[in-house]
């Protein structure tokens, strides 16, 4: 009788295991995805902020560049500035895409650390 109970005993908590396990990795995977899906959205949001603010700042450089052909400046001196502050634009723009990048392999990564290697290894078949 003893055997009995120690076999039925183990059976169920056989059972209760597998099912809390399949729980928490169908937990962890709606959790990483939520937390993936956040990440890819901020990505996108700085990308178009960088743009815009590139954009913004070549806008600004022909205005700037109309004004000053109205005032009488020399080509030349319009030309420089207008071209010192564009690159200046295309610099902040590359480091704006640079750092979006690096956020989000950071926060990718603690993602990939929160849900552990067992996990993660199990998720990827």
């Amino acid at each position: 009788m003893n055997l009995r109970l120690v076999s039925g005993f183990s059976i169920l908590v056989l059972l209760l295991g597998v099912t809390a396990y399949a729980h928490n990795s169908a937990y962890a995977v709606q959790y990483s995805k939520n937390d993936v899906r956040s990440v890819m959205e901020n990505y996108r949001i700085a990308i178009e902020k960088a743009r815009a603010d590139l954009l913004s700042s070549i806008g600004k450089a022909n205005s700037d560049a109309k004004a000053s052909i109205q005032k009488g400046i020399p080509t030349e001196q319009i030309n420089a500035a207008s071209k010192s502050s564009i690159d200046k634009a295309r610099q902040d723009y590359k480091l704006a895409i640079e750092k979006a990048r690096s956020d989000a392999k950071f926060a990718l990564q603690q993602i990939i650390l929160s849900i552990g290697p067992n996990k993660q290894s199990s998720n990827q078949r």
